[in-house]
């Protein structure tokens, strides 16, 4: 009986000693991309007086993740009818986890990987809903290939900034600029390439957080022109109009 105690214990302190080494690990990993602060890179847009005291990353992020308040960086007006904001890879991945992003509003301040660039969500519900009409800006021949097999670009916190109604990223590796702002009704893109590669703008029209894609998209194309398009997700119409 002795002989077999010793053994239980042997095995459960054993077990302890790993999920704690992989908890402070994943802790280890968290900190190191959450310790770089926002707010530093030079755009070509300021805030206002009162803008410049407010931090839009504020219920980003968390550890555990579930401590996450699901909220997110990116401009929105006050009843507006769309939520632009990056979308962010879950940093441990989908072994981990069986969603692409862990944030139901999609992005997570320890994810180090934008998915792109979406208009609709829901903010603080603890719910998958919107993620519609993603924009990846790219680079390269490429573009499309690396986007379906999941490998978006990497980013850091100190090239990323925003403020009320204004989100900016830089992506140092790929030479792009990009930059969000909204309208009541639109989501405003605008993505600068300094790199030599050739530059792309890839749009996911049926795009959706959480499992699955949208089951009914039309998409109309007007060159030089407009963008027209509209999803049918469950329980919402949604039409988005980009220029």
């Amino acid at each position: 009986m002795k002989t077999i105690l010793k053994y239980f214990l042997y095995i459960f302190f054993t077990v302890l000693l790993l999920a704690l080494t992989i908890t402070f690990a994943i802790y280890v990993r968290y900190q190191l991309t959450v310790r770089a602060e926002t707010g530093n890179m030079e755009v070509p847009v300021k805030p206002g007086e009162i803008g410049q005291f407010v931090n839009p990353f504020t219920g980003t992020g968390g550890f555990p993740s579930y401590t996450s308040g699901d909220d997110i960086p990116g401009p929105s007006l006050p009843f507006g009818m769309v939520r632009l904001s990056p979308e962010t890879r879950f940093f441990l991945g989908k072994d981990f986890f069986d969603e692409s992003t862990v944030s139901t509003a999609g992005y997570y301040y320890a994810d180090n990987h934008i998915m792109g660039f979406s208009h609709t969500r829901l903010i603080g519900t603890g719910a998958y809903d919107g993620g519609h009409f993603r924009v990846y800006p790219s680079t390269g021949d490429k573009s499309l290939k690396y986007y379906k097999e999941g490998k978006y670009h990497h980013f850091s916190h100190k090239n990323e900034t925003a403020f009320p109604g204004y989100y900016a990223v830089n992506f140092k590796q790929k030479g792009i600029l990009a930059e969000l702002t909204a309208t009541e009704r639109v989501g405003v893109h605008r993505y600068s390439f300094s790199g030599k590669e050739t530059p792309h703008i890839l749009i996911d029209v049926s795009s959706s957080l959480g499992k699955g894609k949208l089951p009914k998209v039309k998409f109309l194309f007007h060159l030089m022109e407009k963008l027209r398009g509209q999803s049918a997700p469950l329980g919402i119409l949604l039409q988005d109009m980009a220029d």
